[in-house]
């Protein structure tokens, strides 16, 4: 069970991580200087630029205008300016970046310096104007800030990282810890006369495989969803993006298979002694006795056609799901069944297991009946190496 709980907990760190990395903020404000005059002379057409200030002023900002009220908000129009200049260090995670980087603050919308205004935003009415005005324009110099109601599918390129992405900063732990596990936790060790499969083609490069796998599906919907709709959450039960969601997430769920793959293969062993083979599994261990086998033949074990299946569903909603479908419907592992007198039967694959010329030997003098399609595979190696 060792090897189990090794992926389930490398495996839970990983999905983790890509969701701590990848969930975005619902929503932020974002904060932008209005110069009315500057908009005003640039107007196309001649009747706005003629007209008082005053009255163009009264006619952009009808309906959407908040006039702030009190000191602090005298003191937030200070910061605003010092942060565009970079001249205020604790605001400057807060400044937008890509082509107008520095330009704009953002916050989120429960924080209490901005939360009157929050109030007043929502999808519906996503952008107003805040003035400094009257007696507070007075004491600190009339200004106006543009606040908007950001989505993240808005601000993808935008919004700084940091707050955008709040949970970001413990990703990289998650992964280590992960990382950890998968290490740090205790192997078994095997018995040197036991057959066992090669670590590296059996073991880790399916883990390797496994984790990209599930980790690669398991990201899709957290760059599609955010980038397309105005509600963020991949689990929202309102949006037609759940299907793809959970389509994602089941064919995800075949990197979950493949790790499972791996961790049966890094608990396997045979180890044969003068009576019987001792079998061991990440269920426990069996040991069969040589006097009760009857024959050894050869198997093939294919992926299942509904994993497949889910593969072209994938594949329909996008291409790059295409390759890992042929993968998984071309993948095939061949093996060995020895039947049991009492009609029982044990199988082992043998695509990566070390020794298998050797059991079927011991087999065969055990007077074991061995398939002449395992001889001649046998033979095909022989004549190959």
């Amino acid at each position: 069970m060792v090897e189990v709980l090794r992926r389930i907990v490398a495996l839970a760190c990983l999905l983790t991580a890509i969701a701590s990395a990848l969930a975005p903020q619902p929503a932020l404000l974002r904060f932008g200087a209005i110069d009315f005059a500057e908009r005003q002379n640039k107007s196309w057409f001649e009747d706005e630029r003629k007209m008082p200030l005053e009255d163009f002023i009264a006619r952009e900002t009808k309906d959407r205008l908040i006039v702030a009220q009190d000191d602090a908000w005298g003191g937030f129009f200070d910061a605003f300016d010092q942060a565009v200049a970079g001249r205020l260090p604790e605001w400057q995670h807060r400044l937008n970046v890509g082509w107008s980087a520095g330009s704009q603050v953002y916050f989120r919308p429960d924080e209490e310096q901005v939360s009157d205004v929050a109030e007043a935003l929502n999808d519906d009415r996503p952008f107003v104007y805040l003035a400094l005005a009257g007696p507070m324009g007075a004491r600190y110099g009339a200004r106006y800030l543009g606040v908007t109601y950001m989505r993240p599918r808005d601000m993808l390129d935008d919004a700084p990282p940091g707050l955008l992405y709040p949970y970001r900063a413990f990703s990289l732990w998650l992964v280590l810890i992960g990382l950890a596990a998968y290490i740090l936790l205790p192997r078994r060790k095997h018995d040197p006369q036991a057959l066992v499969y090669a670590t590296a083609r059996a073991i880790v490069l399916p883990d390797i495989l496994g984790f990209l796998f599930a980790g690669f599906f398991f990201a899709l919907p957290f760059f599609i969803v955010p980038a397309n709709d105005s509600n963020p959450d991949v689990l929202n039960p309102d949006s037609g993006w759940l299907i793809l969601t959970l389509v994602m997430w089941a064919f995800a769920a075949a990197g979950v298979v493949i790790l499972a793959i791996a961790a049966r293969y890094a608990a396997f062993s045979i180890l044969p002694d003068p009576d019987a083979v001792a079998v061991t599994t990440w269920r426990g261990a069996a040991r069969y006795l040589y006097a009760d086998m009857q024959r050894a033949q050869p198997y093939v074990r294919r992926m299942s056609k509904g994993w497949i299946g889910l593969g072209v569903l994938a594949t329909l909603l996008n291409w790059r799901a295409a390759g890992p479908t042929l993968l998984l419907a071309t993948n095939e592992s061949q093996g060995i069944e020895v039947a049991l007198r009492d009609g029982r039967a044990w199988r082992v694959a043998i695509d990566a297991l070390e020794g298998v010329d050797r059991l079927l030997d011991i087999l065969r003098e055990k007077g074991v009946e061995i398939d002449p399609a395992l001889q001649r595979r046998r033979d095909t190696e022989e004549t190959t190496t």
